[in-house]
C-alpha cells in the first residue's frame, strides 16, 4: 500500500446507492466524511431493493438470534452502530444532492456522468444497476480467500474462531463488467458478530476515502480467485444456512458461560515480567527470574537499559483499582530486583515505556492512546526524574511506539488506528523525521505498512550490532498477546519497508513464548512478559 503520487487534482463524481433516507451509521459517517472532501462531488443515489416476500425459516431464525446478540450489543462501544440517522434532519447534508428513483428508471442518470457508483448493501441488483448507469461500481465484501457461504462481512471468521476478519473492496468494471480487487486486509475479530461487524465497517471509510481521492494505491495485491465474479457472488446466501447459525448460537452461549464463570470465581488475566541473562538468541521462555507483580495489579512490556553500569528495566505498572498503566522502574543484577516505584505517572493510561538514548540524553515513548497522542519524555535525573519533551504526532489514536535511527533519518513505528477507536492491533504505520525533537513527522508513502493483525503490532525491538529486528506480536481468537514473532528490518528508507520472519533456520531458537507479546533485550539481560488466570 502506498501513497499515489501521481493522482491528480481533478474531481470525482461520486454516486453512493441507499436503499432508504434512514442510514445506518457507518453510512452517514461516510456521507459526512465526503462532504468536506475538496475531490470528492457526491450524490445520494436512493434506489428501492426489490427482494422476495416467501417466507423463509433462515432468515426467520436468524433474526431471533440476533435480537439476543443485539442486547449484549447495546452495552458495548459500538451500541450507536444499531441507530438509524434519517438524512433529511441533518443540516450538514442539505448540500448534497438526492435522487430518489426506482430501478427501472436509472437509466435516467446516465448522462450525470459518475465517475464511480459505491453501494455499501451487497443485495442490490448490480448488474441491473451498471447495466443503465455506465460507470465503475464499487462495494465493500468479505475477505476472498474462498468463496463465501453467506454474505455476512465478519461472521465466517467468528463461527471458525479465526483470530482476525479479512475484507475486500471490489469494483466491477464499467467496460466489461469484470471485478477487480482495489484492497484486501483484516483487523483482529471480535468474540460476537455484530461487534466484530461493526469494527471493520467502522474502519472501513478510512480506506475507502483513501482509495477514492487518489491518496492511497496497492501494489501488493493478491492474485485474484478464480471463482470471482459478480454471478457467484449473487448465488451466496444472504443469511447463514440453518447449520451455522446453530453452530453460532452454541459457540456465544459457550464464550457467555466462559466469561460468566471466570467472573463468578474472581479470575482475570494478570501479567508478569521475567527476565534472563541467557543470550537472546538461544532463550527458553521458561523457569526465569520474575518482577514481584504489585499487590491488585500486574507488571508487563518491559524496556531495559544499562546505565553506568546499572540494569534498569522500565515496566507499566498496571492497577486494577485506578484502572490505568503507570511506567515504573525496577533494578535488576546478581540481586532480588529493587523497586525503584513510578517514574512516570499522568491522569490517563501509560503504557510500553520504549526508552532509548542519542548522544548524552535518554528518551522514552510511552503508549498514551487513550490521551490521543504519541508523546516523547526526556530523562533529568535517571532513573527516576523524567520531563514531557515533545508531543510528536497529535490527534491521533496510537499503540506501542518505537523510534530508530537508520541513515542519519529518525523513524517512528506505531500501531495506529486511523479510525481513532481501540484496536491497535492490526496496522503498522511509520513515518520518519530529520529532526527528533520538533519534527515534522512525514507519513511513509507505502503507509499503512501491514493491515494484518498476524504482524503488525510491535512487541519490541532488539539491536544487535548493525542488525535491528521488530518483535511483534501475533493475536489469537478472543486472546491479546498469543505469542511473538522476531522479524529482521531488511530495508527502511523513504520507499520502501521490509523485513524477514527468523526461525530456527536464521540461528534464532527462542521457544517457550506462548502468552507472550514482548521481547526486548540489552545484549546483557532479555526481559520479556506472560499472561495467566489468576
Amino acid at each position: 500500500m502506498g501513497v499515489n503520487n501521481s493522482s491528480s487534482s481533478k474531481i470525482k463524481r461520486i454516486g453512493l446507492i441507499i436503499s432508504s433516507l434512514d442510514v445506518t451509521k457507518h453510512e452517514l459517517d461516510f456521507i459526512e466524511s465526503c462532504s468536506v472532501e475538496p475531490l470528492i462531488d457526491l450524490k445520494l443515489l436512493e434506489i428501492k431493493k426489490t427482494g422476495s416476500k416467501n417466507f423463509d425459516i433462515r432468515k426467520l431464525s436468524w433474526g431471533i438470534i440476533n435480537v439476543f446478540e443485539r442486547i449484549k450489543f447495546y452495552f458495548s462501544s459500538y451500541s450507536n452502530h444499531l441507530r438509524k440517522y434519517n438524512l433529511e434532519k441533518k443540516v450538514l447534508l442539505k448540500e448534497i444532492v438526492l435522487y430518489k428513483i426506482s430501478l427501472s428508471k436509472c437509466g435516467e442518470l446516465i448522462n450525470h456522468d459518475f465517475d464511480s457508483l459505491i453501494s455499501f448493501d451487497y443485495r442490490f441488483d448490480f448488474q441491473e444497476i451498471q447495466k443503465l448507469i455506465r460507470a465503475d461500481l464499487i462495494f465493500f465484501y468479505k475477505g476472498l480467500s474462498f468463496l463465501p457461504k453467506n454474505i455476512l462481512i465478519g461472521f465466517d471468521e467468528i463461527l471458525n474462531s479465526k483470530s482476525s476478519s479479512t475484507f475486500s473492496i471490489l469494483k466491477a468494471r464499467k467496460e466489461d463488467g469484470n471485478l477487480e480487487v482495489l484492497l484486501e486486509g483484516s483487523f483482529v475479530s471480535s468474540l460476537y458478530f455484530l461487534s466484530n461487524q461493526a469494527n471493520i465497517f467502522e474502519r472501513r471509510n478510512y480506506y475507502l476515502l483513501q482509495l477514492l481521492n487518489g491518496s492511497m494505491f496497492t501494489n501488493d495485491i493478491p492474485s485474484q480467485p478464480n471463482w470471482l465474479s459478480i454471478n457467484s457472488l449473487n448465488n451466496v446466501l444472504r443469511e447463514p444456512s440453518l447449520k451455522d447459525q446453530l453452530s453460532y448460537l452454541k459457540k456465544i452461549i459457550s464464550s457467555l458461560f466462559s466469561l460468566f464463570h471466570r467472573f463468578i470465581i474472581g479470575k482475570k488475566i494478570s501479567w508478569k515480567v521475567f527476565y534472563s541473562n541467557d543470550k537472546w538468541t538461544d532463550l527458553d521462555c521458561n523457569n526465569h527470574e520474575s518482577l514481584p507483580n504489585p499487590r491488585n495489579g500486574y507488571l508487563a512490556d518491559p524496556f531495559i537499559l544499562n546505565h553506568e553500569g546499572r540494569n534498569i528495566v522500565f515496566v507499566e505498572r498496571f492497577d486494577f483499582k485506578d484502572g490505568k498503566g503507570k511506567i515504573a522502574a525496577y533494578e535488576i543484577g546478581n540481586f532480588s530486583p529493587k523497586n525503584l516505584g513510578i517514574v512516570i505517572e499522568e491522569d490517563f493510561h501509560l503504557s510500553y515505556p520504549y526508552i532509548f538514548k542519542n548522544d548524552n540524553n535518554i528518551y522514552l515513548i510511552p503508549e498514551s492512546s487513550q490521551n490521543k497522542d504519541v508523546r516523547l519524555y526526556e530523562c533529568e535525573s535517571f532513573p527516576n526524574k523524567w520531563k514531557l519533551k515533545s508531543i510528536i504526532l497529535h490527534d491521533v489514536s496510537a499503540a506501542d511506539s518505537m523510534i530508530l535511527k537508520s541513515k542519519g533519518k529518525w523513524w517512528l513505528l506505531t500501531n495506529l488506528n486511523p479510525s481513532n477507536h481501540s484496536d491497535h492491533c492490526s496496522e503498522l504505520f511509520i513515518f520518519s523525521s530529520n529532526d527528533l525533537l520538533n519534527g515534522p513527522w512525514v507519513p511513509h508513502v507505502n503507509n499503512p505498512i501491514f493491515l494484518d493483525p498476524a504482524n503488525a503490532r510491535n512487541g519490541g525491538i532488539i539491536v544487535d550490532e548493525d542488525i535491528i529486528y521488530r518483535v511483534s506480536q501475533k493475536q489469537g481468537y478472543g486472546v491479546y498477546g498469543q505469542n511473538i514473532q522476531i522479524n529482521k528490518i531488511l530495508e527502511l528508507n523513504d520507499q520502501n519497508y521490509a523485513e524477514e520472519i527468523m526461525s530456527k533456520d536464521h540461528g534464532i531458537n527462542i521457544r517457550n513464548t506462548e502468552q507472550s507479546h514482548h521481547l526486548h533485550t540489552n545484549s546483557t539481560y532479555s526481559v520479556y512478559d506472560k499472561w495467566d488466570l489468576t
